[in-house]
């Protein structure tokens, strides 16, 4: 059964921002080691996160037996970290985006997930197209892929099932979470 693993971010204006991670037990077989692969993810990624941006996994990891359905909490001790750069943080309204897919259709739609990564630095932005530099993408994409390689699990609410994740990439725009649907 999968767990869920939420970080809470703090740093700059706007926070606390919430992070949640799905893993398979095939990949993660304990919530603690949920945690560990996401907590090796997030340290990862402490190069390309600026200095003022810290997480902090929650300790109640949830087991899912559907995404709607949640079977028991377990208790581990939190993870903490924060972020390397001191190159000057980009406004909160410019974030990393992971991009999650399954290559399972449903409707003719695929079925995919995404990821907000706060904190990009001015050493992340190319200054002549305002997009992010490759080596901010390429610092990225092993981590995301490690985790993929753990049991990283995108959760559909509206077909009530997780899908594996089977693919990841770094969109080569900034993006910003300002609303969720639910």
């Amino acid at each position: 059964m999968p767990n869920r693993v939420r970080v809470e971010w703090t740093g700059l204006g706007g926070a606390p921002y919430l992070s949640t991670f799905y893993l398979s037990e095939d990949g993660a077989p304990t919530p603690a080691a949920a945690v560990t692969a996401v907590q090796a993810f997030l340290t990862a990624l402490k190069p390309v996160i600026g200095e003022p941006y810290a997480w902090r996994t929650e300790p109640e990891v949830v087991t899912f037996s559907n995404p709607s359905t949640p079977t028991g909490t377990t208790i581990v001790e939190s993870q903490t970290g924060d972020g390397d750069s001191d190159d000057g943080i980009l406004g909160r309204a410019l974030q990393g985006l992971v991009q999650l897919r399954t290559g399972q259709f449903v409707g003719a739609r695929q079925i995919q997930g995404r990821l907000f990564i706060p904190g990009p630095t001015v050493s992340a932005v190319d200054g002549f197209t305002g997009k992010p530099r490759p080596t901010y993408i390429s610092a990225i994409v092993p981590a995301a892929t490690q985790l993929m390689n753990a049991g990283w699990l995108v959760a559909s609410r509206k077909n009530n099932l997780f899908y594996e994740v089977s693919g990841v990439s770094v969109w080569s725009e900034f993006a910003v979470l300002r609303s969720r649907r639910d």
